[in-house]
């Protein structure tokens, strides 16, 4: 349920309010003056301890905002702020989203300039504001392209050198959360102290680990049957004999419409070779999923599983994010995954050697 909380000299409290702050066990108090930052809403979204999404609003009276809640530990929310549009110091005219690590503890948001604030209290986001000064010396003069990589090697090596920090787990919980592969990520997590690996959070590593180990390299490929853009039924088995290079996308998923200029590129550059490219939509909308086949150019054989995300066939093969592929062998047999751009045609040109 969305709360306002108004203040007065310093905030204006019902009952029930009263009665939550009580037994609460975080706090923020916040300030930004209209010389600094006009504010007129903040917005707080976080998942309390039964694991339910609190989204709060406050209103800003005199320059100062509150909140206070329940959290089961040390964990990462998301601010939004509101500017008034009206005034002159305000450049960008938009709501500002900027998620956050916090602990359960009495802490307070200074804004000192426009746009950027200092929190305070929580030792954990202490961590995270280190880590990110790391990142930048690091990630400095280092191309766009590679940032990404310089991020995640800074992630899994910030983990093993601080095994028992609170933000460690918080950012390997991040770090599995985008991965495709579970092998270094279990080494790791293992040699977290038992009280780390038994945390809630940690189960959600688990949890997540156990996702990514569903297939890997030498595992048979699923059998799947599923229509084509003429509603027509292939069955996975007719494509025995060849190696096939699977590819799971989506027309809504950027960063799928990106990887098929290279997959497009790389059929040209295969071509004669006794490979088959096969495309499976995760998209709900028919009429979307041949519209984006025909604006991407994709001349190999497309599928589509419309339960998307809900279907078994995005269990069995573990997919939690999109794009992936999946190079199998004549025999069924997975042989590389997750092989992007340039990596595409000199991984299938090496498996047919």
């Amino acid at each position: 349920m969305k709360k306002i909380f108004l203040y007065g000299a310093l905030c204006f409290c019902s009952l029930i309010f009263s009665k939550a702050h009580a037994q609460s066990n975080f706090s923020i108090e916040g300030s930004s003056s209209p010389e600094i930052y006009p504010l007129l809403w903040v917005c707080l979204q976080y998942e309390n301890e039964a694991g339910k999404i609190v989204r709060d609003t406050c209103k800003i009276s005199d320059g100062l905002f509150y909140f206070s809640g329940q959290l089961s530990g040390p964990q990462r929310v998301t601010f939004y702020f509101m500017p008034d549009t009206s005034a002159a110091l305000i450049k960008v005219k938009k709501v500002i989203s900027q998620p956050v690590v916090i602990d359960p503890s009495k802490m307070q948001m200074r804004f000192e300039k426009s746009g950027h604030y200092r929190l305070t209290g929580s030792a954990t986001h202490d961590d995270e504001r280190r880590f990110h000064a790391m990142y930048l010396e690091r990630s400095s003069g280092v191309p766009s392209a590679e940032k990404l990589k310089v991020q995640k090697r800074l992630m899994y090596t910030y983990v093993k050198e601080n095994p028992n920090a609170a933000f460690s787990l918080l950012l390997l919980k991040e770090y599995t959360g985008n991965a495709l592969r579970h092998d270094s990520i279990t080494e790791l997590f293992a040699t977290l102290p038992l009280h780390v690996q038994n945390s809630k959070i940690g189960h959600r590593i688990r949890e997540q680990l156990s996702w990514l180990s569903i297939l890997q390299p030498g595992d048979q490929a699923p059998l799947f049957v599923l229509p084509d853009t003429k509603g027509v039924l292939q069955n996975s088995e007719s494509l025995r004999g060849s190696y096939v290079l699977l590819h799971f996308w989506a027309t809504w998923c950027s960063a799928c419409r990106v990887e098929n200029r290279h997959l497009v590129k790389a059929k040209q550059e295969l071509a004669g070779l006794p490979v088959q490219f096969v495309g499976i939509s995760l998209d709900h909308q028919k009429d979307l999923w041949k519209k984006g086949i025909e604006k991407d150019l994709l001349s190999w054989m497309q599928l589509i599983e419309a339960q998307a995300f809900a279907s078994q066939l995005v269990k069995d093969y573990g997919i939690k994010s999109l794009p992936r592929t999946f190079l199998i062998d004549p025999t069924g047999k997975i042989i590389a995954m997750d092989i992007r751009e340039e990596a595409i045609v000199s991984t299938i040109q090496q498996a047919l050697r």
